[in-house]
């Protein structure tokens, strides 16, 4: 990936901070993502990093911030959450998983439901939702419009409506 100058010397700034052993870095843990705070001597002083070890400012896997998890963990850290919904998007991802193109953060399509929305350069929203639905697909069919109703004993008390009918 080529950094534009104003990445390179956001990059460089943040690097030359933690070598020459800046403030503590503190690592947390913030429901789905990592919670990265440089101090005040860094700009962005806060970071979040996703599972998928990218971070959400312009360096996204290049941000030392990525580095600071990783040793975090290494070290015992407590993980981050894993989202229990299947098909939620906790992180945006840093390039679109149907054309590899780069994605921007679209606040419009997330909700609490679908997780973060994001747009691609390439194929804007039908990416997203492209790969929304590849996702969708992996979940496991319902048999049941409403499921059948048994008591303690396992006896059917009310029977179920099948999907099918």
């Amino acid at each position: 990936m080529l950094l534009t100058s104003n990445q390179r010397k956001h990059h460089l700034e943040l690097s030359n901070f933690l070598k020459t052993g800046g403030n503590e870095v503190i690592v947390q843990p913030t429901g789905f993502v990592y919670r990265v705070d440089f101090g005040p001597g860094v700009q962005p002083q806060i970071h979040y990093v996703g599972k998928d070890k990218v971070c959400t400012c312009q360096l996204g896997a290049d941000c030392p911030a990525v580095t600071a998890v990783r040793d975090y963990l290494l070290a015992g850290g407590q993980k981050s959450q894993t989202p229990e919904q299947p098909g939620f998007t906790a992180t945006m991802p840093a390039i679109c998983p149907i054309c590899g193109s780069q994605t921007h953060h679209e606040p419009r399509l997330g909700n609490k439901q679908r997780g973060v929305g994001w747009v691609c350069e390439q194929g804007g929203e039908k990416h997203y939702y492209r790969a929304r639905t590849a996702a969708l697909k992996k979940l496991p069919r319902r048999e049941w419009l409403v499921p059948p109703v048994y008591d303690t004993a396992g006896s059917l008390l009310a029977a179920g409506v099948p999907l099918w009918e």
